[in-house]
């Protein structure tokens, strides 16, 4: 099974924030704040989908609709133990043409992870993330904080 992990990008910080254990460890929270999670963690999503960013005071912070985006970890990590989520940016080999090294953002579609190989091409592509093997991806940035990487 899986670990369900997510990040969050602060559209407004322009801050990335990672759904781990922090400083004060494992703190519990009151069910009644409304939270999905019982321990305390930077990122917590609330059950009606609503973002709380944990601030550096040890306060959840709410974030309004368009504060923040919502990535989910795929579960697989790169050929450098990296963790690969929704947003990343990969290099790669493309399947089709293994002397090809290309770059695409992770992506969901249809109930799965995989890349974006339009890559400028006339026909647009979705490689599953399932087909490749963990040394044949390596996560160089995401698309929030790293966009030139994709020009």
């Amino acid at each position: 099974m899986r670990e369900i992990k997510f990040r969050a990008w602060d559209t407004i910080g322009k801050e990335m924030y990672f759904n781990y254990p922090n400083r004060w460890g494992n703190m519990k929270v009151k069910e009644a704040d409304g939270l999905m999670t019982m321990d305390l963690e930077q990122v917590v999503v609330g059950l009606n989908g609503t973002l709380y960013i944990l601030d550096e005071c040890g306060r959840y912070t709410y974030l309004r609709e368009g504060e923040a985006v919502l990535m989910q970890f795929t579960g697989l990590k790169d050929k450098n133990g990296k963790e690969i989520y929704e947003g990343d940016i990969v290099e790669y080999e493309e399947p089709s043409f293994e002397s090809e090294v290309l770059r695409s953002p992770v992506i969901f579609i249809a109930g799965a992870f995989g890349l974006d190989g339009t890559n400028g091409h006339f026909n647009p592509s979705f490689y599953r993330l399932g087909k490749f093997a963990k040394n044949d991806l390596e996560v160089l940035g995401n698309i929030y904080e790293n966009p030139e990487l994709l020009k």
